[in-house]
């Protein structure tokens, strides 16, 4: 028993035992669908305006900036975590195992730190945790665009933007249950200064900063302080009202509830699906959420990381499925209320919940249809921090009370005093080289760095198990980590990945997170997700006054974007560069010749000739030869004995494979595209992010030196190694350079300055964007390009390749490259490869595998 699992054990015996009470008892938990709120936060910068506190709430917001997470919404945050492992502890593994949980964040900064800090409560550090100084483990969450996430409606849904505006003009004449609160109306109003009377909807906004002031630790004028339990119950009614119609419900919370069946559905089934889904938001979604699961009696405004969630349960009796809501007002107060659905109460019956709120049930793409989106419509994405309901002057007309993006409001730069933050900040860029020092960058102004890094080291793929005479020690090695995912030495290269970082991008970035200098993306993918926490752990170490006594780590949030849409994963999801990936490629290159000795040497071993398809064959092997070595499992003497040859083969391979000019464009232009995007906007003096990360693959490295014209390309990437492009000032001249920097592995930390074509390494901005034009592209190009659409299947739709390719487990020297076309980068099955796989495979084997594939 390690200390994660007794960590655990104390959590679910230190709370109630929640199963243990009429409503739950005799049935079994299958499946959590949950929802909650972020944990407290400062006020909205808009809704100043609101208070007489203002000058100190700008004050006590100085440390964290305007709408973002506070410490105690970090150690509200936490216990939220701690209850969800306590109540759900039969459905989770005492460590992360990604098959068992999906967890979802809007993309909003303090949504996404609220979400982090809650998952370092579900999985404590294990005792042979990845660190020995840090008690944290990285667990991950996917994000999907503001533009696109049906959990921000009130951003991208111009449907639903119309009914909100509509409320905002009701009175509380036409809002009967305000009728008792008349008396508290007229006394707020006279307080504040504005008729609540005729624009009752305000004392929503009104409550929004009460809370928040108070949960700064600054009182309430004695006026309002007496009224306030009154206000909570008004502004709850407003929300009602807001939520009143058919259409403000489904557009709000529809497509949350068709997720939710169409999981339940998938349990009932007996499929494999992760059994808790969370989701992280904000008060409007679990009131929505409320409201289209038909419960009887709403809870009002819901409170800092306050929770509703939807447990699907089967009785132990009679073999029926039942609905149980659970609603967890506040994790502080620790305890949880069952909710009544209306005519079918705290046990719904399956089937009569699907019919009750069947007028809900909206399909995403419906969803989009009926709010009006469409793709070429603008929103502000900037921040996605303030309130969607805030406030800028209650005097204004009706739509200046409703941001319509969650409006841009800057960082507030705080003093900073020397703390154990700003020491092991000072500390990083003293232990490590002093970069700047040098003949490349010296006389230069740091502008921007725009950084894409390999996820740390990795178990191997499934299916390339059968590539290897060592599968039993390395599905043994795996066994911890799932195949595929980032390993203890993974982490702790990520974590040198994030020295690195820091110490070479110091000036850039405070010593403290600090959102408006730092944008960081990741795919979505568990392993990139996993480096790139791990990396912002070291960029950002926990401050001396850290929210937590017990943790020394400080949650850093990052984006993803779903796999369809992601231009970093054109592997999955443009058929153009898959189809010039295989049929377009070479079979050979002519610096391939120089190791024809160790091509027949490694096809004489392997009993397999590799000369057949060297390219894709040798970055294949190289790939599953590399997390074998990461493992401490040694290779075979004999490949030992040529490893050295086979990197630079596989270097050569990955070089041609992305050498078309489609290629590059295909894998790179997007990215580049978004550099030169920010960099102009630095040049023409707008306040940018200066600090850009990706967290990707081997592949996407590759491809932004392959799109920026590298003149002598690094090899396959290593783990946790980095390419970055630096925009650089020179101080003599004023003019605007761009450097190439490349990281091969944290563990070595040495830099290296790459060339570009005709340009060298300080290449002259508007001679690297004349270099590079014919690669660059936006994302609707690249669609274009790419022969994208939405109804385009890809991976990520539930089809397992990689498990069906584990059951083949056909033999090397006769079926060879089935194994790694199905290789999760180089994912499109060639067709030709596809109906000989069929024609040897199923002859002999059952339908149900064929199904399977």
């Amino acid at each position: 028993m390690n200390s994660a699992i007794l960590g655990v054990l104390l959590i679910s015996l230190s709370g109630l035992c929640y199963s243990a009470d009429s409503v739950v008892d005799d049935t079994e938990l299958l499946l959590t669908f949950l929802i909650h709120r972020h944990g407290d936060r400062t006020p909205i910068e808009s809704s100043l305006s609101l208070t007489n506190r203002a000058d100190e709430l700008i004050e006590a917001s100085a440390k964290y900036g305007y709408g973002q997470l506070t410490d105690v919404g970090k150690r509200r945050s936490y216990e939220l975590g701690q209850f969800i492992r306590r109540r759900y502890d039969e459905l989770l593994s005492p460590t992360f195992n990604r098959s068992e949980i999906y967890v979802r964040s809007t993309d909003s900064t303090r949504a996404k730190m609220t979400v982090l800090t809650a998952l370092a409560a579900v999985y404590p550090a294990p005792q042979d945790n990845w660190s020995n100084e840090i008690n944290w483990t990285p667990i991950p969450y996917t994000t999907v665009p503001a533009k696109y996430d049906f959990n921000l409606a009130t951003v991208n849904c111009p449907e639903l933007l119309t009914k909100v505006y509509s409320a905002y003009t009701l009175t509380a004449s036409s809002i009967p249950a305000l009728a008792p609160y008349q008396d508290v109306l007229d006394q707020w109003s006279a307080i504040v200064g504005l008729n609540l009377t005729q624009y009752p909807i305000y004392t929503y906004s009104l409550n929004d900063v009460y809370t928040a002031q108070m949960s700064l630790g600054i009182p309430l004028d004695d006026d309002l302080a007496a009224i306030y339990p009154e206000i909570a119950v008004i502004a709850g009614i407003a929300l009602d009202a807001l939520y009143s119609s058919y259409t403000s419900r489904v557009l709000s919370s529809g497509p949350l509830l068709n997720q939710f069946f169409t999981v339940a559905d998938q349990v009932i089934a007996g499929e494999d699906v992760q059994r808790v889904q969370i989701y992280s938001a904000h008060d409007l979604n679990v009131f929505a959420f409320e409201t289209v699961t038909r419960v009887a009696e709403k809870q009002g405004v819901p409170k800092y990381a306050s929770a509703y969630a939807l447990e699907l349960r089967k009785v132990v009796d009679t073999g029926d499925y039942i609905v149980v809501p659970v609603y967890l007002n506040t994790p502080s107060e620790d305890v949880i209320k069952y909710l009544d659905i209306e005519e079918c109460g705290q046990r719904c019956a399956y089937e009569s919940f699907r019919s009750l709120t069947s007028i809900y049930n909206l399909e995403e793409s419906l969803w989009r249809t009926e709010c009006g989106f469409s793709p070429d419509m603008e929103i502000d994405t900037s921040s996605g921090e303030n309130h969607p309901m805030s406030s800028t002057a209650l005097g204004e007309p009706v739509y200046s009370s409703i941001q319509l993006v969650y409006c841009n409001s800057s960082a507030i730069a705080g003093s900073h005093i020397m703390n154990s933050a700003i020491l092991s900040v000072l500390l990083i860029s003293l232990g490590g080289l002093c970069y700047s020092a040098d003949s490349v960058v010296d006389g230069t102004e740091l502008l921007l760095t725009f950084l894409i890094h390999r996820h740390g080291d990795r178990t191997p793929i499934e299916s390339f198990l059968a590539l290897s005479t060592h599968a039993e020690e390395l599905e043994e090695a795996s066994a911890k980590y799932g195949y595929g995912q980032l390993t203890d030495v993974g982490k702790r290269r990520a974590y040198q990945l994030g020295q690195f970082i820091r110490r070479r991008y110091d000036e850039l970035l405070s010593p403290t997170f600090n959102r408006s200098e730092i944008y960081v993306r990741s795919t979505d993918s568990t392993r990139a997700k996993m480096t790139v926490l791990t990396a912002l752990a070291a960029v950002y170490p926990a401050p001396q006054d850290n929210w937590s006594e017990d943790i020394n780590w400080t949650p850093i949030p990052y984006t993803t974007v779903p796999a369809k849409y992601d231009f970093n994963l054109a592997s999955l999801n443009c058929p153009a560069f898959s189809s010039v990936l295989y049929s377009g490629s070479p079979a050979t290159v002519p610096e391939m010749d120089q190791y024809a000795n160790v091509l027949a040497e490694w096809s004489s071993i392997l009993g397999y000739n590799i000369s057949t398809e060297p390219l894709m064959t040798a970055y294949s092997l190289n790939d599953l030869y590399v997390s074998q070595v990461s493992l401490g499992i040694p290779l075979d003497d004999d490949i030992a004995a040529i490893y050295p040859e086979i990197g630079k083969i596989a270097g050569i391979a990955i070089k041609a494979l992305y050498d078309p000019e489609e290629v590059r464009a295909l894998t790179g232009g997007v990215l580049l595209k978004q550099f030169f995007t920010v960099a102009d906007q630095l040049i023409a003096g707008v306040d940018v992010q200066k600090v850009h990360i990706y967290s990707a693959h081997d592949v996407n490295v590759f491809a932004l030196e392959a799109a920026t014209k590298v003149a002598n390309p690094q090899g396959v990437p290593k783990y946790a190694s980095a390419y970055a492009l630096e925009l650089r000032k020179v101080v003599d001249t004023g003019d605007y350079i761009v450097v190439p920097t490349y990281l091969a592995t944290p563990s070595e930390d040495v830099i290296t300055y790459l060339d570009i074509e005709e340009c060298g390494q300080r290449c002259a901005y508007e001679s690297f964007r004349s270099v590079t034009s014919d690669i660059v592209m936006n994302e609707n190009e690249w669609r274009t390009a790419c022969g994208f659409s939405d109804d385009m299947l890809t991976k990520h739709d539930g089809i397992d390749r990689s498990t069906c390719a584990k059951r083949l487990k056909l033999k090397l020297n006769c079926n060879f490259i089935v194994t790694f076309v199905r290789h999760t980068k180089l994912i499109v099955i060639h067709a030709k490869l596809e109906a000989h796989l069929r024609e040897q495979y199923f002859a002999t084997h059952d339908a149900a595998s064929e199904r399977c594939c």
